[in-house]
């Protein structure tokens, strides 16, 4: 029991450091920077898996770019899960995401753990998530994050699933989120 919540404490601390890389393709042909914009089709590096850079492409919709949606995998009975991705906006004003909807589970929530008298607190977000012109948001474990709740399924690694993101301005895309397999997955520094 002891060992569990050793585990399951320096996982959490890893998760709130916001410090864990996915694997969810692997290309070492590209140069880019962690963190760096990129044009249609290009890729950009979000972290890595045991060394190598883990890459991602980013996927333009209009003006707004999505990069490297996933999500971890998770063991039979879990109840809940959260989606990672960069977005990206390229236009002149900002916007705002609104919502997520998938398949996989019976909620989904816009949320952020922040850090409230030296406790992290899940915080839902009714007013979506602003992604200012020109600039960039990164959903990510220990911050903001797309929650599931109520898991139809386990989320098996090397598998995928629809969403669709929807922003204030009635724009929705549809994305697909990879499911990394939690065990290829290391603390990384930034």
């Amino acid at each position: 029991m002891k060992k569990a919540l050793l585990a399951a404490a320096l996982l959490a601390a890893a998760l709130l450091a916001g410090l864990c890389a996915p694997a969810i393709a692997e290309d070492a042909e590209s140069g880019a920077s962690a963190g760096s914009s990129a044009g249609t089709g290009d890729t950009v590096v979000i972290g890595d898996a045991h060394g190598v850079p883990v890459e991602a492409k980013v996927e333009m919709h209009g003006t707004i770019g999505v990069v490297g949606p996933w999500t971890r995998s998770t063991n039979p009975g879990a109840h809940v899960g959260g989606v990672y991705v960069i977005l990206e906006n390229r236009g002149d004003a900002p916007i705002r995401l609104v919502s997520a909807t998938t398949p996989v589970a019976r909620k989904t929530a816009l949320r952020d753990l922040p850090m409230v008298d030296g406790v992290i607190r899940g915080v839902e977000l009714p007013d979506g998530i602003e992604i200012p012109a020109g600039g960039r948001v990164d959903l990510r474990p220990g911050g903001l994050h797309i929650l599931l709740a109520g898991l139809v399924q386990p989320l098996r690694p090397g598998r995928s699933f629809p969403m669709t993101l929807t922003f204030a301005d009635g724009t929705a895309i549809d994305i697909e989120v990879g499911v990394s397999d939690v065990a290829s997955m290391r603390i990384v520094t930034p």
